[in-house]
């Protein structure tokens, strides 16, 4: 007899889109098998419709999502995002007053899959935004910080390269600069 195995839900994305006087919802939910070839389901809900799709691996899946997502996430492209990391749980949040995207994953590699998903489909080749838009959250080791400002600069550490420099004040007023690379190093990470 085949063991059956138990499935662990690792990424869920919520895809609104706001109009005048209703609102569209889409719901994904990515399952993985507890087996040691970890299967993959991806259920899908939009509006009464609910389909059901098994991969091998979470990449198609991901990408079936960020396929549904990229118009409305490159729309969000520059609206603040608010990122948490804990406990190997990620989330990030992005809105404005057309659409609203919330992932939420159990472990960073499927965070990291969805993301980078996204930004190959919305990212133009020579238009290069910041990873944290101003007003963006951020939770570091040192306390939530807002992103109040973003300046492109020529890169201290790679030759020939520029990053984003951010200005951050925390809920209790203190300021932080950090470029890109530092920062995505300070976000809190509590594995």
């Amino acid at each position: 007899m085949d063991k059956v195995y138990e499935l662990e839900n690792i990424l869920h994305v919520k895809l609104i889109h706001f109009h005048t006087y209703e609102s569209d919802w889409f719901f994904y939910n990515v399952y993985m098998t507890e087996n040691p070839l970890h299967n993959y389901i991806l259920e899908v809900y939009v509006g009464n419709d609910e389909k059901y799709f098994f991969s091998k691996s979470i990449e198609p899946l991901v990408d079936m999502i960020s396929e549904d997502c990229a118009d409305a996430f490159k729309d969000l492209q520059n609206s603040p995002k608010i990122e948490i990391e804990e406990s190997n749980n990620f989330s990030m949040e992005c809105s404005n007053d057309k659409h609203k995207i919330t992932i939420e994953a159990k472990n960073q590699y499927a965070f990291q899959n969805i993301i980078d998903s996204l930004d190959k489909k919305t990212v133009d080749k020579y238009i290069v935004n910041p990873i944290f838009p101003i007003g963006s959250k951020l939770q570091t080791r040192w306390g939530i910080f807002c992103v109040e400002k973003a300046d492109l600069i020529r890169s201290k550490e790679k030759e020939n390269m520029y990053e984003y420099e951010y200005y951050l004040k925390s809920d209790k007023g203190e300021t932080m600069i950090a470029t890109e690379s530092k920062l995505s190093d300070c976000i809190q990470r509590n594995n």
